[in-house]
């Protein structure tokens, strides 16, 4: 059994970091990430324009969640990815990183928490569900999922 120690941190990995851990995890979307968004731009976008809370092996980038908070008014952050490298899925890893962004969104007094996620994708509808996600809205492909967040 292998042994591994996951550190998590906030806005350290670098846009390569980010680059590198997307395409890596690409194929393990439902719909491959390359299929639908240039990863080089997209980490660009991602490293400039959100938060991000990483799972670290190492010296690793093994899981990612990445969410606007530029809302002025402080009322709705959008998750644009979350993603784990294959090798350490089913660890706990996507809880934790939901998990640790709900209580920095309640920290900056954020009221809800928006994501998208693909209708096949059960695993991640399970997960966003037990964070207290409901469906909101739906297109074809993807249910909109929102979290109302308790301030206290």
């Amino acid at each position: 059994m292998n042994s591994f120690e996951i550190k998590y941190s906030e806005n350290c990995a670098s846009q390569i970091q980010i680059f590198e851990h997307l395409s890596e995890c690409s194929k393990l979307f439902t719909i491959p990430l390359s299929d639908y968004v240039d990863i080089k731009q997209y980490s660009i976008k991602i490293r400039n324009n959100s938060i991000t809370i990483e799972a670290w092996e190492k010296e690793k980038l093994v899981g990612l969640l990445a969410i606007y908070l530029n809302d002025l008014n402080n009322i709705e952050g959008y998750i644009t990815n979350v993603s784990v490298v294959e090798s350490f899925q089913a660890k706990g890893i996507s809880s934790q990183l939901l998990s640790k962004t709900i209580a920095f969104t309640k920290l900056k007094k954020y009221k809800r928490i928006k994501l998208s996620v693909h209708k096949e994708n059960n695993y991640a509808l399970k997960l966003y569900e037990k964070y207290g996600f409901k469906i909101t809205e739906e297109d074809n492909d993807n249910f909109i999922m929102t979290k109302k967040i308790e301030i206290e």
